[in-house]
């Protein structure tokens, strides 16, 4: 009796073990599951974003990466946030990555840890960084031409009325998405009163608009006004910032109305 009981005894705590483990089990897949989920966020078909922070001024701002997937399932990455092994086990599961983009003269930070991670992508980078990081190995200088690679889902042009920035703008076609890294920035609501100030001096605390700092460093208005003419003619329904909301509503319009100041 007292060996049956033993047996009981010893079984029941192999069930309950049992039941711990596979309560274990699943709270570790949901938790997977999430981080995954909040590393790489759909927008749309075969169009991701992550979102993760930096040192900005006095604080610590989010930058934006966008994935997109070409239709040879090859990845498209622009402007590349800091790579950790849960982002790039992600990215594997997308797709090989094949194309790298530093789109202007400021985002470039990450580039080379994907270009050691991901040997065989091409590091496409903006006008002019060639001169500011002489160590980038980069394989093409980006133009108002879109590469062959992806000319047929992907549009772009330089925006030169900003030299110090020469940010490359980009259209996604089937998702009718324009991306931007530094020419706007769209914030609303700041958590951070530290970042608040630094936003509001730097003239990005006031939804969708140009920095004060972009707006001195437009100097040559004719060529702005001809790339934002080219821009508007694109036909886009969201609008991709590296810095605050991706705006999802109005967006042709709003982008409009932020870059009036141009034609003053």
């Amino acid at each position: 009796m007292v060996t049956g009981c033993g047996l009981l005894a010893r079984d029941l705590d192999s069930s309950i073990a049992l039941a711990v483990v596979t309560l274990l089990s699943s709270a570790l897949k949901k938790t997977i599951f999430n981080t995954k989920k909040v590393m790489l966020r759909p927008l749309d078909h075969s169009l991701w974003v992550c979102e993760k922070p930096f040192r900005f001024l006095v604080t610590q701002i989010e930058s934006r990466m966008t994935v997109i997937q070409l239709d040879d399932q090859r990845l498209f990455l622009h402007s590349p946030v800091k790579l950790d092994r849960a982002l790039q086990a992600q990215l594997d599961e997308f797709g090989p990555v094949a194309f790298i983009v530093a789109p202007n003269r400021f985002h470039h930070l990450f580039v080379s840890d994907y270009r050691l991670a991901y040997p065989n992508a091409k590091l496409f980078i903006a006008p002019g960084l060639q001169k500011k990081r002489k160590d980038l190995k980069y394989d093409a200088i980006l133009s108002d031409d879109a590469a062959n690679e992806w000319s047929n889902e992907i549009d772009q042009l330089v925006f030169l009325g900003t030299p110090m920035l020469n940010e490359v703008v980009f259209f996604h076609i089937p998702s009718h998405t324009l991306i931007l890294t530094d020419l706007a920035f769209n914030y609303h609501e700041i958590s951070s009163p530290v970042l608040r100030i630094a936003l509001r001096i730097y003239g990005a605390h006031n939804g969708f608009n140009s920095s004060r700092l972009i707006k001195l460093a437009t100097r040559d208005r004719k060529k702005a006004q001809r790339d934002l003419a080219r821009i508007a003619d694109w036909d886009f329904k969201r609008v991709i910032v590296a810095h605050g909301e991706v705006l999802e509503t109005k967006a042709k319009q709003t982008f409009i109305d932020a870059f009036s100041w141009i034609k003053k």
